[in-house]
């Protein structure tokens, strides 16, 4: 046989063999991109661990015992009361302050 006939038999071999295997290699098909994460609702405030507040709490609020700079809660308070003053340590904030926050 001459080279033609051998590459076009070798050729048309391996077509055969591919087709019979399922043909051409497929690529993967594409990934859909994982949904969003659904936003976190707030932690529910949460009530005092203790009815003493510490010490350094020498404003009375309406009956309730504050520390001084409290006006500033979010740079003051939250190392008790939570970053979102939600509660921690210490009540949440919301407990009294709700109406007026919100």
């Amino acid at each position: 046989m001459g080279r033609r006939r051998v590459a076009v038999l070798t050729s048309t071999v391996l077509a055969v063999a591919i087709l019979a295997c399922g043909g051409a290699a497929k690529a993967p098909a594409p990934r859909a991109a994982p949904a969003p994460a659904a936003p976190t609702a707030p932690a529910a405030p949460t009530a005092p661990k203790s009815s003493k507040p510490p010490a350094d709490h020498v404003k009375d609020r309406k009956g309730a015992m504050h520390k001084k700079g409290s006006s500033q809660a979010l740079v003051n308070c939250v190392e008790c009361h939570g970053a979102d003053l939600r509660g921690g340590e210490g009540p949440s904030c919301y407990l009294c302050h709700g109406k007026e926050w919100k």
